[in-house]
């Protein structure tokens, strides 16, 4: 409906909010005018709305907009340029790739460690993590204990993927050194960790697979619990998985390219990290996993 600036009965700052959403609304109605409902996935509930494009063209517009003649993108986890660059909307044939030579040794200093059992009832998916008597969850608290006991002063970071399986360990994994928060606490307990580097804690975290900076003791291992697919429940990555599986395959790949990054952040820094999900046996048999394979060390 029309709205009234002039009325005496709205407070200067109300006028204000209103204003914000009417032009919120008009970007809104031309954004989907311009993309099409059917390339929306539009979401709601009581109190918001939430709106996704299924593919994004705001790459290539944002080149043209501006007045140089080229970009450069720099990255330390492509893993498949043209992929990336197709999900913002440009071109790959408008993309000229530089492999840069890294004096980085991942293999060495930040290998990554399968530490699982194979079988349907050692999956850590949804049915099993929602079991608290499964034989998954069993061996998952068993190898983070395990784990933890490799490295009795050093500090480190287990990252669950999910609320769900936080809460399960932080019931069953009872040691003093583990850090948990919750959404209130979330930011100081984070920076407490990371301030505390004479302290041999290790923090549970499922929300810190890109930036989060443990440079040398600040992080000398970590635990991946399982293989951070996206969720299926959100409506994107449904439609989007079952267009293209290698698209799904790839931002786990990608999640656990950043994730082992967090605690190897210089030249002679060094990390271990292990992961507990029998999946991963499968995932790094994807063409996109080439430095996952490489990083990647059987015991």
């Amino acid at each position: 409906r029309e709205i009234n600036y002039n009325s005496s009965k709205h407070k200067k700052e109300e006028r204000d909010k209103l204003k914000k959403l009417q032009l919120d609304i008009g970007i809104l109605l031309i954004y989907i005018f311009n993309h099409g409902e059917d390339n929306l996935i539009i979401t709601h509930n009581e109190y918001k709305i939430n709106i996704q494009p299924l593919e994004l063209d705001n790459g290539k517009n944002f080149i043209e907009q501006c007045n140089s003649k080229a970009f450069v993108f720099m990255s330390a986890t492509f893993n498949n340029y043209k992929e990336y660059f197709k999900e913002v909307g440009i071109e790959p044939s408008e993309i000229k790739y530089i492999k840069g030579i890294s004096d980085f040794n991942p293999k060495k200093n930040n290998p990554i460690h399968p530490l699982y059992k194979t079988g349907n009832e050692y999956k850590l998916n949804y049915n099993n993590i929602q079991n608290p008597n499964s034989k998954a969850l069993k061996e998952l608290y068993y190898n983070v204990q395990f784990i933890l006991d490799q490295y009795p002063e050093e500090r480190g970071v287990i990252h669950t993927t999910s609320k769900m399986l936080k809460e399960a360990i932080q019931n069953n994994v009872l040691d003093d050194r583990l850090v948990f928060y919750e959404w209130y606490n979330k930011e100081k307990v984070v920076n407490d960790f990371v301030d505390n580097v004479h302290h041999n804690e290790v923090l549970v975290t499922y929300s810190h697979t890109e930036g989060l900076d443990l440079p040398g003791d600040k992080c000398r291992f970590q635990i991946l619990c399982k293989v951070p697919y996206p969720t299926l429940a959100d409506k994107r990555t449904k439609i989007m998985m079952e267009r293209n599986n290698e698209w799904y395959q790839l931002q786990a790949i990608r999640t656990i390219t950043q994730t082992v990054g967090r605690g190897y952040r210089f030249k002679e820094d060094y990390c271990d990290n292990y992961i507990l999900d029998s999946s991963y046996r499968w995932l790094i048999k994807n063409r996109n996993a080439k430095q996952l394979r490489y990083q990647t060390k059987y015991r």
